[in-house]
């Protein structure tokens, strides 16, 4: 039987070019060049809360390197036999059930179903100034920084990923049309000039040759999608820390305030919230509390963030995008206290846990979807058929379609903020764990974690 993620149905006329992209209005005829840090602009407009102890002098304990946190790789290694399995609801590790056919052996034992906008990342909220009404942030910067980044989603979208021909076309998941791809080499293949225009007010045979042409572009986009990932795939071997790191210790420190933290020298450091008066917030490990900025030393672009620099070798951006792009990510880091790197940790953390499976689910258009989980550091974790849009279909029915395609032996849980998918979640007997808070964001991240330290400990005995 088709399901709606292989159909492709002509869909309603869009009102304006930028509809269900998920992006709005609110980025105009903005260029992404004119974006300046706002450290730059604003002098202390970076200071989120009042918070100014006295500045202690530097420690002159010696510095010493601290030992690594875990390293485990993102899947088992070839010939490594796996006679158990990880069970995301109880924490346990349990032998493999009986009744498992031989042949779905490798099929995952949990599916992880997110929503992407205000769950795993912050980015209408920004705009429309929601996030900040909630946590009590300044307005205007997260505004700023939503502005660009749809700039810079649209931009992409357009130029990489077939946005404009794709609009008309209901289409789900770049795996949806192997009926119609000749396979077709697409190296030199020019899409602008071979006539593509999706046939207005019906549905054309499978014999048209529009379909063929169509399922070269959601091609295009799986090969163009994986070559930005393949890069960042390497980054999988570290631990969260040092994919999100901003800054590295340069000494260690004993805590000398009641909301501090003691550290190491060489520790990687997420910074949450910068202090004009010379103490800033940072994330060091599980430990979140106040240091001095002294002590701290920013780390290279490509450090901070390795995620991104697939973007460069991928041909998706040029060197003045990406570091236009790099600033970008500072700024969302602190505005958000840190959302996107918890969530990075969130979803790594469960990567590493062998049978996991992660799905996308959003309402954005396919193309602005896979745009904004390369620009927002998110591909490496969401391999492009593990991509869906519900812009057309609504939620409920490729939850549908998902459990069909994984078959009714994983645990199926669904992330997400929203009523729709937990009604989703509900009518197709789905787990559903809410994402509202960055403490609920934490909660999971942590849990995850713990239950993947107690995996390695029972895989090694």
């Amino acid at each position: 039987t088709t399901t709606t993620t292989a159909a492709t149905t002509l869909a309603p006329a869009a009102n304006a070019k930028r509809a269900n992209t998920g992006e709005g209005t609110a980025a105009g005829a903005v260029s992404i060049f004119d974006y300046k840090p706002i450290g730059e602009n604003a002098g202390s407009t970076r200071v989120l809360h009042e918070y100014n102890p006295r500045l202690p002098t530097r420690s002159t304990k010696a510095a010493t390197v601290p030992p690594l946190p875990y390293h485990v790789r993102a899947v088992p290694e070839a010939g490594t036999d796996r006679t158990s399995f990880f069970d995301s609801r109880t924490g346990q590790t349990t032998s493999a059930p009986p009744d498992v056919p031989a042949e779905s052996a490798s099929a995952p034992s949990v599916v992880h179903i997110f929503d992407l906008d205000e769950t795993l990342i912050q980015f209408n909220h920004l705009s429309t100034g929601a996030y900040a009404k909630t946590t009590g942030h300044n307005a205007a910067i997260g505004e700023k920084i939503g502005k660009y980044f749809e700039k810079l989603v649209f931009d992409m979208a357009e130029k990489h990923f077939f946005f404009d021909d794709l609009e008309r076309c209901n289409q789900t998941n770049v795996r949806g049309l192997p009926d119609v791809d000749d396979g077709k080499a697409l190296d030199e293949y020019t899409f602008g000039s071979d006539g593509f225009a999706w046939p207005d007010g019906i549905v054309p045979g499978r014999a048209h040759p529009m379909w063929t042409k169509l399922a070269y572009r959601l091609r295009a986009m799986a090969e163009r999608y994986t070559k930005a990932r393949a890069s960042a795939s390497d980054t999988h071997v570290l631990a969260p820390e040092d994919v999100a790191c901003t800054h590295v210790t340069t000494h260690a420190f004993e805590k000398t305030i009641p909301k501090g933290i003691s550290f190491e020298a060489d520790n990687t450091a997420t910074v949450l919230q910068e202090d004009a008066g010379g103490w800033w917030r940072v994330r060091i490990g599980l430990d979140e509390g106040w240091v001095p900025a002294s002590y701290l030393k920013p780390t290279p672009a490509e450090t901070k963030f390795p995620e991104m620099a697939a973007l460069r070798t991928g041909g998706l951006c040029t060197d003045k995008e990406f570091h236009t792009l790099v600033a970008l990510h500072r700024d969302l880091n602190l505005h958000t206290e840190g959302w996107l790197d918890l969530s990075i940790r969130f979803l790594k953390a469960l990567q590493q846990c062998h049978g996991c499976e992660l799905v996308l689910v959003t309402n954005s258009e396919l193309s602005a979807a896979l745009v904004k989980l390369c620009l927002f550091r998110l591909a490496p974790y969401f391999a492009p058929e593990n991509v869906y849009s519900s812009s057309r279909t609504g939620k409920e029915a490729l939850f549908g379609d998902i459990k069909k395609r994984f078959g009714t032996t994983p645990t199926y849980i669904a992330h997400g903020d929203g009523p729709e998918e937990e009604e989703a979640s509900r009518k197709h007997q789905m787990e559903f764990w809410k994402i509202e808070s960055k403490a609920d964001l934490m909660r999971m991240c942590r849990q995850a974690e713990v239950n993947h330290g107690r995996l390695q400990k029972a895989n090694q005995s």
